[in-house]
């Protein structure tokens, strides 16, 4: 009988060993599989941060070429407003030579004599001297880039022609294809010419093209330093 008991508590312990074994094991592979989802899900959290990463980069890049076309946009309307006020004032020079023109053509008429005789030397000067003054108001209303002012500084030195290859001076921030024009117009094709600029340039195109501390304020110069080394900047790649 106590053979008996004996024989079955020791059975009972190997069932019990058994199956605690039984269910390590289990509860192993349970751990196993749970660390491969841990992995699993690591790695998709890791893929979308970077997606995340990624499309923040691009919204930056947006905003600032939002940014740059709302300045680009302020800065035509400033251009558009100083080209109407030029406009205006052509306008009214024009209309100021017209009635003189009338006047000053009713006085020579009324100085012709019937008799077919010449034009009297005092009224030839007159109208030549008046005519001379009409002259220069037209051409001081028609100087768009120098207006009114002295232009100060000191003008860049120019270029007959591109060295080489002609730059796209269009690659600089701030520079647009009429502004790009008004520089070929003074022999500046290249981005080594604009790199060069000391102080008294900077001042002297500043005040011809009417920028207002615009090369300045796009950091042309440092732009162009950069691409005339052969490197590109933000601005360069995103315009390509």
């Amino acid at each position: 009988m106590i053979y008996l008991m004996i024989e079955t508590f020791i059975l009972i312990m190997l069932a019990s060993v058994v199956g605690f074994i039984v269910a390590w094991l289990l509860r192993r592979k349970d751990i196993q599989k749970m660390s491969l989802k841990y992995e699993e899900l690591s790695q998709q959290r890791d893929k979308i941060l970077e997606e995340m990463q990624s499309m923040q980069k691009e919204r930056d890049l947006v905003q600032d070429e939002r940014n740059q076309s709302m300045f680009r946009a302020q800065e035509c309307d400033k251009d558009k407003q100083y080209l109407l006020e030029k406009i205006d004032i052509l306008e009214n020079k024009l209309k100021v030579i017209s009635q003189d023109k009338n006047k000053y053509t009713e006085h020579w008429n009324q100085q012709i004599p019937k008799n077919n005789e010449s034009i009297s030397t005092e009224s030839t000067q007159l109208g030549q001297e008046r005519l001379d003054k009409d002259s220069e108001d037209i051409a001081k209303a028609l100087n768009f880039s120098a207006g009114s002012e002295e232009i100060v500084g000191e003008q860049p030195k120019a270029l007959e022609k591109p060295e080489g290859i002609l730059d796209d001076l269009k690659k600089i921030s701030g520079i647009g294809p009429k502004i790009e024009s008004l520089l070929h117009n003074l022999g500046i094709y290249q981005f080594s010419q604009i790199a060069n600029f000391n102080e008294a340039n900077t001042i002297w195109i500043d005040h011809y093209l009417k920028f207002k501390g615009r090369i300045q304020r796009e950091n042309w110069i440092d732009q162009a330093k950069i691409l005339a080394s052969g490197h590109e900047t933000e601005f360069s790649k995103r315009s390509k």
